[in-house]
């Protein structure tokens, strides 16, 4: 058995990928590719051999960008309550099995039975979405009630009305972790440097993680303007527009300059 589709939504730097993958798949990329990113999101719904990808409660740098900004302005410019719903940052991975090998194989995955173009197939999803979309519109815009979107800084985003679920998209119920212990992803991690896999590297994360849960609405909206001061600097800096330099021979290419936004690396 294999996975031989994957389609993530909204988690990092994928908006939306749809990939179809083969009994052997090879990652080729880049560093900053996406290629842990797209491990880690395969990990989501099951269970695997890195106690990383063991964590399924996400956190604000987990949630695409972009996606952020698209639900953020749609609430700053008074669109309509169902079309920001709609556009509410969530995270979802569906991951479709095929080609079991036995009747063990099949015994684990016959409840995640769906209709595949007249033939069948498996699948699993993970959800990382609010409890209530009423309840985090409302959050929303409180927040933005003295601010304008661009304003709003990635400690105010209300993600602790966020909760992870995986599911049956077959029946939409809830699968237990006795079934999801049988499927597991096994993977050989890339080399890394001393740093990224150092104690103080981990620790530094979970430290973030700790101040991020402890801090109050008016400490966040400071932090988020002392970055956002900090940021707003580093742009206006000569260096900036020496590193950053353009061809106007390029059509529209100052237009893609100026959307690059500078937000903070965050542990995760």
């Amino acid at each position: 058995m294999y996975i031989q589709r994957a389609v993530i939504k909204n988690f990092r730097n994928f908006e939306s990928l749809t990939v179809a993958l083969s009994p052997l798949t090879i990652l080729a990329g880049e560093n900053d590719s996406g290629k842990s990113n797209f491990l880690y999101a395969l990990s989501l719904p099951l269970s695997g051999s890195s106690p990383d990808f063991n964590h399924k409660r996400l956190s604000i740098s987990d949630i695409n960008n972009k996606s952020i900004r698209k639900y953020y302005s749609a609430v700053s410019e008074g669109k309509s309550d169902e079309t920001c719903k709609e556009l509410i940052p969530r995270i979802s991975v569906n991951l479709q099995f095929n080609d079991t090998k036995d009747h063990y194989e099949l015994a684990i995955v016959s409840k995640w039975l769906i209709d595949n173009n007249g033939g069948p197939a498996y699948e699993i999803q993970y959800n990382f979405k609010p409890r209530n979309d009423e309840d985090f519109l409302a959050a929303t815009k409180a927040l933005l009630k003295d601010q304008n979107a661009e304003q709003i800084g990635f400690l105010s985003f209300p993600i602790e009305l966020y909760e992870y679920e995986i599911i049956s998209p077959n029946n939409l119920k809830d699968i237990p972790q006795a079934d999801l212990k049988h499927v597991i992803l096994s993977n050989i991690g890339a080399e890394r440097d001393s740093f990224a896999e150092s104690t103080a590297s981990r620790s530094n994360s979970l430290l973030t993680k700790i101040l991020l849960s402890s801090l109050q609405e008016a400490e966040k909206k400071s932090i988020n303007s002392a970055y956002g001061e900090f940021f707003a600097a580093i742009k206006q800096a000569k260096i900036f527009g020496t590193v950053f330099k353009f061809d106007d021979k390029f059509e529209n290419i100052s237009n893609y300059f100026n959307e690059l936004h500078c937000i903070p690396n965050l542990p995760n």
